[in-house]
């Protein structure tokens, strides 16, 4: 099914409780292409100035000077198509060898190339499966069992499940910083365990409140979350040592009683992206506006991430999980911040 939204009038909010008017939608997903379709492999076409096979590219190679595109407003974005069928998991993570991997409930992870069929790699049995996060060296992830209160290591080569923390309440997302520190939301509470560490540090008491969304600014010294059922999304900054200078509210998206936050990332120039439940996703800009670029769509949208640049994943393309229906590609026209589990 799909939703014509070029109809629609659309309002932003931003900083400081204002709002400013966005053109109408021109999304629509009806007669979504599948994967084969010629309208289906255009998505995976490069569209930015940043990805390293466009012209902008090899322009450097001529003497003209590289645009820095983080100067210039965001381009506009592409139509979002179907990508593939995934497993319903609430969260995924792309490696380095052009792989998606989930955990799905009751079963464990499991792997799936673009255009694959999905193979189990690692058994594990939560009843409530959430965050998914690369340790730096792309062979461990950390895995959130929110049903068992773990934070759970995942190793691809022994292809064993350890738990790593317990005790947690309800670990709901998770993020992994360049030097290998986890950053773990959980219900009431936004703890950090350091790389070497045993004992998790409590950064933040929010009690009674979900937190999720747990993504980093392109240099690392920002960590970026929300609350789900309260659309306050905050950040907390840390310097070059890794000491917390400030933990806030940047602002607060408004929610209706049929939807509420869940996955958000970063583009390579510092851009937030944060996703809706019921498939709106919205572009916080480093000026402090705020943008809509996809209205209501899905059945349970609870994750995006940017490609990785192999196996068909580009890096200027946006992957949103619908746990309803699959797999959605959306092309940005800006690269995600890097990965150092990524080439």
């Amino acid at each position: 099914m799909g939703w014509g939204l070029g109809m629609w009038a659309l309002v932003a909010c931003v900083d400081g409780g204002g709002f400013v008017t966005v053109p109408p939608l021109l999304t629509d997903l009806d007669g979504l292409p599948h994967s084969g379709d010629e309208s289906g492999d255009s998505a995976q076409e490069p569209h930015s100035a940043l990805h390293s096979g466009d012209s902008a590219g090899s322009a450097v190679h001529t003497g003209v000077p590289p645009i820095d595109v983080c100067a210039l407003p965001p381009p506009a974005v592409g139509a979002a198509t179907f990508v593939q069928l995934s497993p319903s998991s609430e969260e995924f993570v792309l490696d380095g060898a052009g792989t998606w991997l989930g955990v799905i409930e009751g079963q464990g992870l499991f792997a799936q190339t673009l255009g694959g069929s999905a193979s189990l790699l690692i058994p594990y049995n939560s009843a409530e499966a959430a965050g998914l996060r690369f340790r730096p060296d792309g062979t461990t992830l950390a895995f959130a069992d929110e049903g068992g209160g773990l934070i759970v290591e995942l190793d691809l080569l022994t292809g064993t499940a350890l738990p790593l923390l317990a005790g947690l309440p309800s670990p709901n997302s998770i993020a992994i910083d360049p030097l290998g520190d986890l950053w773990i939301g959980s219900y009431g509470q936004l703890v950090r365990l350091r790389s070497g560490q045993v004992q998790p540090e409590v950064i933040a008491d929010l009690p009674y409140t979900d937190l999720d969304g747990l993504t980093l600014s392109p240099d690392g010294q920002r960590l970026w979350f929300n609350g789900d059922e309260t659309g306050d999304v905050w950040a907390v900054d840390v310097d070059a040592a890794r000491n917390v200078t400030s933990v806030g509210v940047v602002f607060t998206a408004p929610l209706s009683v049929y939807t509420q936050l869940d996955g958000m990332t970063t583009d390579a120039c510092g851009n937030l992206y944060y996703l809706y439940t019921d498939g709106q996703l919205w572009r916080h800009r480093t000026d402090g506006t705020n943008e809509q670029l996809l209205g209501a769509q899905f059945a349970y949208a609870s994750a995006l991430s940017f490609g990785s640049g192999v196996g068909g994943w580009e890096r200027d393309v946006l992957y949103i999980q619908d746990r309803g229906s699959g797999l959605y590609a959306l092309p940005i026209g800006l690269e995600g911040r890097p990965e150092v589990h990524l080439p």
